[in-house]
């Protein structure tokens, strides 16, 4: 299965859901989440995909893979109850991130790395994706050779507001075939037979 989980490069690719919601009463806020990691499971069974919940030493081991990959994570959840100051985040953590200006031998200031123990990161930022983008950008960013985490973050629209969306990107593309076909056909009055919308 190591084999099958293995790109061209021999890197292994591993992709997690994280789902978040806002909710004042944390039993609620259960309620929903579970609720939604269900309706997740389901569809991706439905595509003959299988997924599983992480525990949540699971989860802070695969943030400590990320934050610290060249130690082992020793945690255990009791560490909590011997100091009320303390939280997940001191175990999985780095102890800090230079993220001062670098050099190099042309002069060229690279301020937009960090770095962290041996290692050196970079952040990205990508906002608004143009509809022209291909539906393929997550992928072509997830088989990038090296190793990465990509957060997607997306604000559920209702319905009602979707579909109205919806309708003026139609109605907009709508016009500007018209306009097209309108220029198409005014430039090359003989083709106007040929003109079709």
């Amino acid at each position: 299965i190591g084999k099958a989980l293995q790109g061209q490069n021999g890197l292994i690719r591993e992709k997690y859901i994280t789902i978040s919601l806002h909710e004042d009463d944390y039993r609620k806020a259960q309620v929903r989440l579970l609720k939604r990691a269900e309706d997740i499971q389901n569809l991706f069974k439905r595509m003959g995909s299988t997924v599983r919940r992480l525990s949540g030493i699971e989860r802070l081991n695969l943030l400590h893979g990320i934050t610290r990959p060249e130690e082992v994570m020793g945690f255990s959840y009791d560490w909590l109850l011997a100091e009320d100051s303390l939280t997940t985040k001191d175990f999985i953590a780095p102890s800090g991130y230079n993220w001062k200006p670098e050099h190099d031998d042309s002069r060229a200031v690279y301020n937009d790395r960090y770095q962290f123990g041996e290692y050196y990161g970079k952040v990205l930022y990508l906002r608004d994706i143009a509809p022209q983008m291909k539906d393929n950008l997550l992928s072509l960013l997830s088989d990038l050779d090296f190793d990465n985490a990509i957060s997607i973050h997306v604000d559920a629209v209702e319905q009602r507001e979707a579909v109205e969306q919806v309708q003026k990107q139609l109605a907009y593309m709508q016009k500007e075939k018209g306009r097209w076909h309108g220029q198409c056909c005014a430039h090359e009055p003989a083709r106007l037979h040929g003109c079709a919308i």
